[in-house]
């Protein structure tokens, strides 16, 4: 497991949380597609379907709330992309 830290609090990430959280981050502020993201995250891990994907990113939007720059968007019909605003 990872840890997701946000303003000091830490939060715990499952395995699959923090692997959908990598790969979005490096593709941050681009679309990732659905088949993508369940081909590399969760291979082919038969139980897993695309709803569950669906499941995981309302987790993992829920544990980014603290930090408004950072956001998870549905690219309807297509995937989802981590939009990161520019904090310079």
């Amino acid at each position: 497991n990872a840890e997701l830290i946000i303003n000091n609090e830490k939060t715990e990430l499952s395995s699959k949380e923090s692997e959908l959280l990598l790969l979005l981050h490096n593709n941050k502020n681009s679309t990732v597609e659905r088949d993508i993201i369940l081909s590399k995250v969760w291979d082919d891990e038969g139980a897993y379907v695309g709803r569950t994907l669906d499941v995981f990113i309302s987790k993992l939007r829920k544990k980014l709330e603290p930090d408004e720059s950072v956001k998870i968007i549905n690219i309807r019909g297509v995937g989802y992309k981590l939009a990161v605003d520019d904090v310079n």
